[in-house]
């Protein structure tokens, strides 16, 4: 009997390979929502198989649903919440064994329950349930920290291993635990560039993750390139840990040895790592590091495509390495750190603070009283003023205001030696008269400049003559 060439596949097993193509964290939130909705429709004394009602049946229980729903102690559900119920339930009627080809999402069909669906969301944000918590990108103080650490050092089997996975998880921006356990000896290979010489790190295959399930033109996935000048070459490291893996385990991720020597040819067991272990390996490394938080194994995804973004790769070129396929999703990435909130508050902050640099206001002379004429100085520093030009003056008096004695007495301190310099106290002005009356007046005699109070200024000389 001759051998057929083409495989026969039952309807059954059909439906099993469709169903094993799903994401295993996208049908267990499949599986949540359509238990949701199935308690909720047994609460309210109603057929629990939805999957059975029509579409119009089914608008009418979502209207009640979207509004009606609560967690197991009696609280309204945050938005994000919500939201995935209504995606999961959406996926759920559309996957194996159901196929269902209407959409509640996008269908006419189901608009009155749609439009409920924004109501409650709007309800929910009102009642301050609509924040989200993404994943925070590691502080860069952080990522100092940690890579500077003893749990990180490549000199142990556990900080050789820590590092490694570290590294593979940043340089590929790698999500959670999404085949990390699985990955062997061969998941990356090291290759050189012929125009550099320099090595880097590739995946050496394609592979099946959360947002790539079909077949794709381009591999997806990152470089990771050597640092030959640093202690923390990400390649030096890798193959260090290839060289060190027990020979009769094919698996990357291998248990250390409880003791070791640095000649020892294989620093691991043939045992694996544990999935525990590797799901929590950043929460571990956390604590063990004493960080400024704890960090989750996403949040090494969000650093790398974070740091991505400030370097101003475009969308298109991000996207090749962490595997998103809509620039929607990559949006959440475009992550502003506390400094750079801190920087802008101080930006800010210089609008309404006056500028460091203060033009200190020049000096004046005070305008002259109706009543008093001169006053004595109280410092004995040099007063400037700017030069102005050369003027002729005549020799006619100027009237002075009547003074009466008080302020004749407060002439007492003025010391005329500090207003005049020795120059304008010449054989010109030996002849001057000083005598006392209730008026005074002052005469301007030459263009003479005086000094120092009066330096560089052509306003004459000035007798001052009391007359009783």
């Amino acid at each position: 009997m001759a051998t057929k060439r083409f495989a026969c596949h039952t309807e059954a097993e059909i439906l099993v390979k469709r169903a094993n193509v799903v994401p295993k964290n996208t049908a267990k939130s499949n599986k949540k929502s359509a238990n949701m909705l199935r308690a909720y429709l047994t609460e309210k004394e109603e057929d629990p198989q939805f999957e059975n009602y029509s579409p119009s049946e089914l608008n009418v229980v979502l209207s009640s649903f979207y509004l009606d729903t609560r967690t197991s102690d009696g609280h309204m559900y945050k938005t994000s919440s919500l939201e995935n119920f209504r995606y999961g339930l959406n996926r759920h009627l559309k996957a194996p064994p159901h196929l269902k080809t209407f959409d509640i999402i996008k269908d006419t069909e189901f608009l009155s329950s749609n439009e409920i669906f924004k109501t409650a969301m709007s309800e929910l944000k009102t009642l301050r349930k609509g924040d989200v918590q993404h994943y925070p990108a590691i502080e860069e103080c952080d990522i100092h920290k940690l890579y500077s650490s003893i749990h990180m050092s490549t000199a142990t089997p556990c900080g050789l291993l820590n590092k490694v996975q570290m590294d593979i998880r940043l340089y590929f921006c790698r999500r959670g635990l999404e085949n990390i356990p699985e990955m062997t000896k061969d998941t990356f290979i090291v290759d050189v560039n012929p125009n550099t010489g320099v090595k880097f790190v590739k995946k050496s295959r394609d592979e099946l993750v959360k947002n790539r399930r079909y077949n794709e033109k381009e591999n997806f996935g990152g470089f990771m390139t050597e640092n030959k000048d640093s202690p923390l070459c990400p390649v030096t490291s890798f193959v260090k840990l290839l060289s060190k893996l027990h020979p009769d385990n094919n698996r990357l991720w291998q248990r250390p040895k409880d003791t070791f020597s640095d000649n020892d040819s294989v620093w691991y067991t043939k045992q694996g790592l544990g999935r525990d272990s590797i799901s929590s390996f950043m929460t571990k490394l956390s604590k063990a590091c004493n960080l400024s938080k704890i960090y989750t194994n996403h949040s090494i995804r969000a650093t790398g495509t974070t740091a991505l973004f400030k370097i101003n790769f475009a969308d298109s070129q991000i996207m090749a390495v962490t595997s998103h396929i809509s620039v929607n999703s990559l949006a959440v990435y475009h992550r502003v750190s506390d400094q750079e909130k801190e920087e802008m508050g101080q930006a800010i902050q210089k609008l309404i603070q006056p500028s460091a640099t203060i033009t200190t206001p020049q000096l004046q002379l005070p305008a002259p009283n109706a009543h008093k004429m001169l006053t004595a100085p109280k410092a004995h520093g040099m007063l400037t003023f700017p030069p102005i030009p050369n003027q002729n003056f005549s020799n006619e008096l100027v009237p002075a205001p009547t003074c009466n004695l008080d302020e004749i007495n407060n002439l007492n301190d003025f010391d005329i030696n500090q207003l005049f310099s020795n120059e304008c106290f010449s054989s010109e002005m030996g002849d001057r008269q000083v005598e006392c009356s209730q008026n005074f007046t002052i005469t301007k005699t030459s263009n003479k400049p005086l000094g120092p109070i009066f330096s560089n200024c052509n306003i004459g000389k000035v007798e001052i003559v009391f007359k009783h």
